[in-house]
This record gives structure tokens, C-alpha cells and sequence, in this order.
């Protein structure tokens, strides 16, 4: 039996749109006919969709260009079809490039069919046959003038577009808070989306992550009813929301390519009403950041532990956890190392959580904070100032070269060896200014927290805020209001370690009993050595000792430390740890 020669489909349509369309099902089904009446073997489809061979690109990348490559190779038999539906689909590049691709699959041995006009092109056809070459070259010529003037009618549409920006407003999606006004010339803002939206970044700031912000305004539906078609708030709008640059007003427009979005022109700003400050929206970037590098997670229905992510176990190094164990008389919460929970080499025991609180909350009500963190945050924000500043203006210089070198491309006749010379260079220029952008970006996220750095407003703030904790509040607010206590404590402290679980041997008890407890028991009537070692040598006992000597150390942030030592109704505070180690040497 006579083996059949080889023959290959080439199916191309430009856009990933189109594969809904019939194109791709017309051109398969006439190859396989076609195929199938002059005895070939047809072993491959080969389909590029969304690969426009506009400018050669087909030849570049996509499954053409792999084909064309094994033709190089010798992966292809000498004598095989390539069957397509016109020469317009093998490329719409400049006619020499396209004639040159055609004679360079020619001079392999490939044979070239093309089905709409029933041509059948060989290296032999073609230089005995002149009229073949005209054909040919008439195809290239006329599929090169079509490409080359759809893409100026394209370019020219959003152009005009562009121009009229002042006018008439360029796209009908729109935020879900805007609305056009009747006569497409302006955006309204809608009040409720935007009072929601508002409020989305006052939590966002103020330490609620994505999910804790959702279920709060999930639980508020009649106060913030969701702004899209969705009947409640998902979290993954609420992130959209937040890294969204329309709520500045600033309008990006976008291409589409392989379902990859990819910016078209310039940033335009003030486009939309902006509807929240820039100094909100950077300190949401910032507390958006600092949640993906630290404590991130859902948190539960209520914001129990202040202390989430400071408090550590001074003996093992764990994280001190929140634990629920009912409510009193039996149950209490407390805070217990986590190793200690799990046994894994600590023993610590738990100190219960309403105590420590109130003992920080006396603390912070003592230490003046401002003379602790005296480092000169406004200092700090003008230098990132003067960074920012740099960056912009090498930006703008940037953009300048850039918009220079699109403008020769576009108006002059240029060799195409310039063309892709420049080319380049605009890459470049464009992988540069979006460098820089980010750059500035992350400046002005610093910027906006060292500006808020109000460091005694915040202590004034916490205090205001914690004597407004009280039990009839209902529930939601006593959650956000956590929030902002756990935020504003954050911004300070570093980290907060926690010593206890101190023991005493009976027989040590005459010298080695502080003096304070000492008085505090002879209240209670324990009053001789006898009566000191009975009452030491309980559980009880020992827990008593343990909490007249238990103690935490406060870092703040700029490496200052203060002890604190509460003892049943009062805290008392040292000097830091480093002026005490001072002390100590002299």
C-alpha cells in the first residue's frame, strides 16, 4: 500500500472572540475535505488563537512559529501540504517579509494550499508559473493594506477618544459608585456606595483585615447595602475596592491579550470625582502590606485579644494565645504561651486576660509615650518627601523620552532595523517608568504613615477609647473599636514579653518573701514563719507568689523597654531596662 503524503492545517483567527464564531470549525472541516479528496494524510490541526499575523507576530510566537521552526529543523518531510484557507493567514506583515516567508517554506519542500482560490503552490509551480508570484504578492499586498488600515482605525478611535476627554467620557463602565449624568459629560457619586466605601477604608486603616471587614458589613446591610448586583458584600469586592486607584479618580484604559489586562496610554488622573484622600487610600496600601507580612487571618465574630502578635513567652520565645474557657464564675479567658498549651518544652502557666489588660491599660495610662518615642517622625516624612520628589521628576523625564520615540515611530519613515532599535529602547523607558511608579507608590504608603504618627494623639486615643468598652455596646462596635485599640498599639509597641510562673520553696519563705506580699498577708492573717510555709506549701500559695512576682517588659519600636510589675490592685513601672543595666555597671 502506497504511503500518503503528509499534509498539515494552519487555522488562525485573530481575536480569542472570534473561536465562539464559526471561524475556526469553517477552515478545519474545508482542510479535512480537501484533504480527504486528493488522498492526503492530515495528521495536524495547527491553531493560533488570538495570534493576529499582523507584523509577523504569528511567526514569533504561537503554534505557527513552532511550526515553522520544525521546518528548519527537519522535523517536516520533504514533499508534505500545508493547507490553509488563504495566504492571508500565514501572515499580514509587510509584503517582503511575507513573500520571504512564503518562498523560505517553499524552498523546504513544503507545499502551500490554499483553499479559497484553489491555488496550489511548489518551489517548481512558482518559477515556471510568474503568474503564481503576482498572485501571491497581490494576496500579501492587499492582507498587509487591510491590517495596516484597521490598525489605524483603532489607533484613531481611541485617539479621538482621548481627545475628547473633556467632553464626553470614554467608556460606559463605570465604577459601581459613579453614575453618568444624561448627557455623558460628568460622573455623579452615589452617597450610599460612597458612604460604604468610606467606611471600608476607615476599617481597613484601623487594622480590620479583607474578611473581618466583610463580615462587618455583612452584619450592617441596612446601614451599607452592597453597591454592585450582589445581594451581600464577598471579599474578594472588598479587596477590589481597596486596591482600586478610581476611588482617586485616576482612570486607567486596558487591553485585552490571552485574558491577560495590560495598560493602554497614560494614568489619566482627576477622570473620576475622587472619593476618597490620597493619604486614605496610601495608609490603607500601608496597613494592606503590614497584614500580608504579619498578622493576617480571620479573627473570629469579636476582637478579643489586644494583644495579638506582641505578647511573646519570656521563657521559650511562643506566642502568648488568646484562650476562652467559659464564662465566670467558672470560666475565664486568659493568655497562655502556645508551646505551653501544646507541651512542647514550656510550662508556663496562664495569666488571665481581663487582669493583664487592666494592668496594661493602667500602664499606658502612666508612661507618657511622646518622651518615649521622641524620634521625629515629621523629620522622616520630609526626607521620604525629597525621595519621592527624585522619583517623580526621573519619571517625568522618562516619559518625556518615551513619548518622543512613540512620536518617530508613529510619523516617521524609518528601516525596519530603526524601527526595532527604538522599539527596544521604548521598552525599556516603559519597564522603567513602571519601576519608578511602584517605587513611588510604596514612598507615599511611608509617607502617609509617618504623617499619622500622631504618637500622643494615639495615647490619648486609646485611653478615650477603652473607658468607651462597655457591655451593653453592641456587639459589631466593640469589635471595630478592638480594632482600633489592637491598631493604635501596634504603631508604638514592638513587643510585649511576659514573665511568670515564678515558684517559692517553703523552707525559703522567710528570706526570700517581698516585703509587699508580707504585708499583704498579714491582712489576710498569716502572720508567722510557721504560718507563712503552711500556706506556701498549697497550690494556692504558690499561685499568690506567682502573681505578686509576675511581670511584662514593653518594647517600643525605637528599642526603649519599660517594666512593668502589677500586683493584685496596682502596677507599679520601672525605668527601662537599658537605664537599669546602666545603673547596675556604675
Amino acid at each position: 500500500m502506497t504511503q500518503k503524503i503528509k499534509a498539515y492545517s494552519y487555522l488562525r483567527i485573530s481575536t480569542a472572540t472570534q473561536k465562539t464564531g464559526d471561524g475556526i470549525r469553517r477552515q478545519l472541516e474545508a482542510s479535512e475535505r480537501y484533504a480527504s479528496e486528493h488522498g492526503y494524510e492530515l495528521v495536524e490541526a495547527i491553531q493560533d488563537v488570538g495570534v493576529s499575523g499582523f507584523q509577523g507576530k504569528n511567526s514569533k510566537e504561537g503554534a505557527f512559529a513552532g511550526f515553522l521552526s520544525a521546518i528548519d529543523q527537519g522535523k517536516v518531510e520533504h514533499g508534505s501540504l500545508l493547507i490553509v484557507e488563504s495566504l492571508d493567514r500565514l501572515s499580514r506583515d509587510g509584503t517582503t517579509k511575507a513573500f520571504s516567508q512564503f518562498a523560505g517554506i517553499l524552498s523546504k519542500g513544503i507545499s502551500i494550499v490554499t483553499l479559497m482560490d484553489n491555488q496550489v503552490y511548489t518551489e517548481e509551480s512558482v518559477n515556471s508559473n510568474p503568474g503564481q508570484i503576482f498572485t501571491s504578492l497581490g494576496i500579501m499586498i492587499r492582507a498587509n493594506e487591510e491590517s495596516e488600515t484597521k490598525s489605524k482605525r483603532v489607533k484613531a478611535a481611541w485617539s479621538k477618544k482621548r481627545a475628547s476627554i473633556n467632553s464626553k467620557k470614554m467608556t460606559t463602565r463605570i465604577p459601581a459608585w459613579l453614575e453618568m449624568d444624561d448627557d455623558r459629560t460628568k460622573f455623579l457619586p452615589k452617597d450610599k456606595a460612597v458612604s460604604s466605601i468610606e467606611k471600608i477604608y476607615d476599617l481597613c486603616v484601623n487594622g480590620m483585615g479583607i474578611y473581618s471587614i466583610t463580615r462587618y458589613m455583612n452584619e450592617n446591610l441596612q446601614i451599607h447595602p452592597p453597591i454592585a448586583r450582589a445581594t451581600r458584600w464577598n471579599s474578594s469586592y472588598i479587596s477590589k475596592i481597596l486596591h482600586n486607584r478610581a476611588v482617586l479618580g485616576h482612570f486607567q484604559s486596558n487591553t485585552v491579550s490571552r485574558g491577560k489586562r495590560t495598560p493602554v496610554g497614560d494614568l489619566l488622573l482627576d477622570y473620576y470625582p475622587a472619593i476618597v484622600s490620597e493619604e486614605l487610600f496610601y495608609l490603607a496600601q500601608s496597613a494592606l502590606k503590614d497584614r500580608r507580612l504579619g498578622s493576617a487571618g480571620r479573627k473570629g465574630s469579636s476582637y478579643s485579644n489586644l494583644f495579638t502578635n506582641l505578647a511573646y513567652c519570656s521563657a521559650c520565645g511562643g506566642t502568648m494565645t488568646f484562650r476562652n474557657k467559659g464564662k465566670p464564675p467558672k470560666g475565664r479567658n486568659y493568655l497562655r504561651c502556645q508551646n505551653a498549651i501544646i507541651n512542647n518544652k514550656c510550662s508556663k502557666p496562664a495569666w488571665n486576660y481581663s487582669e493583664f489588660e487592666e494592668s496594661f491599660y493602667r500602664f499606658v495610662q502612666e508612661v507618657n509615650f511622646e518622651d518615649v518615642l521622641d524620634s521625629g517622625p515629621a523629620n522622616q516624612a520630609e526626607n521620604l518627601e525629597n525621595k519621592k520628589s527624585s522619583k517623580i521628576e526621573k519619571r517625568e523625564q522618562l516619559r518625556l523620552s518615551y513619548d518622543r520615540l512613540l512620536d518617530r515611530l508613529e510619523k516617521e519613515f524609518l528601516p525596519d532595523v530603526v524601527i526595532n532599535s527604538l522599539g527596544e529602547r521604548a521598552q525599556k523607558y516603559s519597564d522603567e517608568i513602571i519601576a519608578i511608579q511602584k517605587d513611588v507608590d510604596q514612598l507615599n504608603n511611608e509617607i502617609a504613615k509617618k504623617i499619622a504618627q500622631d504618637i500622643g494623639r494615639d495615647q490619648a486615643d486609646f485611653l478615650t477609647e477603652y473607658k468607651n468598652l462597655t457591655s451593653n455596646m453592641p456587639a459589631g462596635e466593640v469589635s471595630v473599636l478592638r480594632y482600633q485599640l489592637h491598631d493604635t498599639l501596634k504603631k508604638s509597641i514592638d513587643r510585649i514579653s511576659i514573665f511568670n510562673g515564678s515558684t517559692l520553696l517553703p523552707w525559703e519563705v522567710v528570706s526570700n518573701i517581698p516585703s509587699k506580699l508580707r504585708r499583704h498577708l498579714l491582712k489576710k492573717g498569716i502572720e508567722t514563719d510557721s504560718d507563712l510555709e503552711d500556706f506556701f506549701s498549697t497550690d494556692y500559695g504558690q499561685r499568690v507568689f506567682d502573681h505578686s512576682e509576675r511581670f511584662f517588659i514593653v518594647r517600643f519600636r525605637n528599642g526603649v523597654e519599660r517594666t512593668v510589675r502589677p500586683f493584685f490592685d496596682q502596677s507599679m513601672l520601672m525605668t527601662s531596662e537599658k537605664m537599669a543595666k546602666l545603673k547596675t555597671v556604675k
